[in-house]
This record gives C-alpha cells, sequence and structure tokens, in this order.
C-alpha cells in the first residue's frame, strides 16, 4: 500500500519524465522531418548527439508524432497510412501483451508462494 508521500514522489517523477520527454520529442523530431524517411535510432543518435534511450522517450512523449517500424523510427507525417496503421497495430500488441503479465504477476502474489523460489517466504 502507497502512502500519500509515495504517491507524490510517483507523481513527481512522471512529470518529470513527461516534461523531459517533450523535450526530447522537440529535439528529435526536427530531424526526421528533415530526413523524411526511416532511420534507425542508432543512426539518428550518431547525428544528433542524442541516446538511443533518449530518442526512444521522445517516441514515448511525441503523442503519435514519431512513429517506429522494423526499418526504425520516422515521423508521422512522412508516414502512410499503412506504416501508421502497423505502428499502432504495434503498439497495441505491446499492451496487450503487458496487461497479460501484469495479470499474471498479480495472480502470482495472490497464490501465496511469494518468496519461496529466493529461500524465504514473506
Amino acid at each position: 500500500m502507497h502512502d500519500l508521500a509515495d504517491i507524490l514522489k510517483e507523481a513527481d517523477a512522471d512529470a518529470r519524465d513527461r516534461v523531459e520527454g517533450e523535450r526530447l520529442c522537440s529535439e528529435v523530431l526536427p530531424w526526421l522531418k528533415m530526413s523524411g524517411k526511416w532511420i534507425t535510432r542508432e543512426d539518428l543518435a550518431k547525428q544528433s548527439g542524442l541516446s538511443a534511450r533518449e530518442i526512444r522517450q521522445a517516441g514515448e512523449y511525441s503523442r503519435g508524432a514519431i512513429i517506429f517500424g522494423q526499418a526504425g523510427i520516422r515521423s508521422a507525417e512522412s508516414a502512410t497510412r499503412d506504416e501508421l496503421q502497423a505502428c499502432a497495430d504495434a503498439l497495441q500488441s505491446q499492451a496487450d501483451k503487458n496487461r497479460r503479465r501484469a495479470a499474471d504477476v498479480r495472480a502470482y502474489l495472490h497464490s501465496g508462494f511469494i518468496g519461496t523460489y529466493a529461500g524465504k517466504a514473506s
């Protein structure tokens, strides 16, 4: 159970992540618009001086303006409808898998086996 202080810390961290993600998006998006084509995170990192992690974070906070696919990332403005749909489908599939995994972890939490594999019972 979280107390109010923990909840406020998490909210502050989420707000900081959002602000940083939006700032990074404002750096990444011009590169992608200028390119107009697919580019790998690694290649964009070399060109922009940002890390692959920062580029990924920019995409997370781009409000759909940065998409990904097998060929890398690109501006949604430069993408076809099929590319936009493929990205949305991939994100939905990933979210569905994460929801199933969360449900599995919750089931394990309530199973009574917590800590038994670590050699201790909680």
